[in-house]
């Protein structure tokens, strides 16, 4: 679905590779760490700055497995790459049976990743 609508945008995936968007399908519960060689042998340049986007993924893995992907995102990431991630919160939506991981203070998650991790926390406020 998302080659789909990239393309109905207009996206053009044949340019060189710093400028293109590589789909590399993978199970994050299942091998959370292990899509980090799957990057690579899909072309990752882990020598150039990325932007990481987990929208919508965190509240489907466990804590642990949320660590190990943040954990394989900073062994990947050259300096300069910046990591966007949404955070599914318990005080406006209680979580359900299939996500797995919520809280309304993700920064207790991000600490246990190191010192250079920094926040810049922001909320839709009540849905």
């Amino acid at each position: 679905e998302k080659r789909r609508l990239f393309a109905a945008a207009g996206c053009d995936f044949t340019l060189e590779y710093h400028n293109r968007v590589c789909f590399v399908g993978t199970d994050l519960a299942e091998d959370a760490a292990g899509w980090a060689q799957d990057l690579r042998a899909h072309g990752y340049d882990a020598a150039a700055p990325t932007m990481w986007v987990l929208e919508g993924l965190a509240g489907y893995l466990s804590e642990e497995e949320l660590l190990h992907v943040f954990f394989a995102i900073d062994e990947l990431s050259a300096v300069g790459s910046v990591v966007a991630a949404s955070f599914n919160g318990t005080a406006h939506a209680p979580p359900t049976a299939m996500h797995r991981y919520a809280s309304d203070e993700p920064e207790k998650l991000l600490e246990k990743l190191g010192p250079w991790a920094t926040l810049e926390k922001s909320s839709l406020g009540p849905l």
